[in-house]
């Protein structure tokens, strides 16, 4: 009876678990990647949303994020992705941070890119050293 009521337990817990965190678990958080780690292993972070950083680059019929800014001068798709959202003229060029969910089983534009981020629900301009550079420390703790 006892080990009954423990099966019964531990199904109630997986089922509330399962409610409150989603089916998908972990992967409800933004795992943290490179466009490099997204291009050589797809298969790992397929439907899963992420975080990334690159140059995006936007104009007429392109929507990209590129590994460097010599990729989006160079229009070499094979070492960007596809970014489906637009009107962002303003982050053209720009090094950002990019929030959304990966997949390479569209290949977006003309089909010309390895994988896209679709559900884009961060898309801003990346801080660099010069911006850390103007914080100030942390306060000393008291003594």
């Amino acid at each position: 009876m006892a080990s009954a009521r423990r099966k019964v337990a531990g199904l109630v817990l997986a089922g509330a678990t399962a409610v409150c965190f989603g089916a998908s678990g972990a992967h409800d958080e933004p795992a943290s990647v490179s466009i490099v780690q997204l291009l050589a292993t797809p298969e790992r972070y397929e439907g899963r949303l992420v975080r990334v950083k690159g140059v995006a680059h936007f104009e007429f019929e392109e929507s990209a994020l590129y590994l460097h800014r010599e990729d989006a001068e160079c229009m070499n798709s094979s070492n960007g992705l596809w970014l489906r959202t637009g009107g962002h003229d303003d982050l053209s060029n720009a090094f950002v941070i990019v929030e959304g969910r990966f997949t390479a089983r569209s290949h977006g534009h003309l089909g010309a890119w390895p994988g896209e981020i679709k559900n884009i629900s961060r898309l801003e301009r990346a801080g660099t050293r010069k911006d850390y550079a103007n914080v100030p420390p942390p306060p000393r703790p008291a003594q």
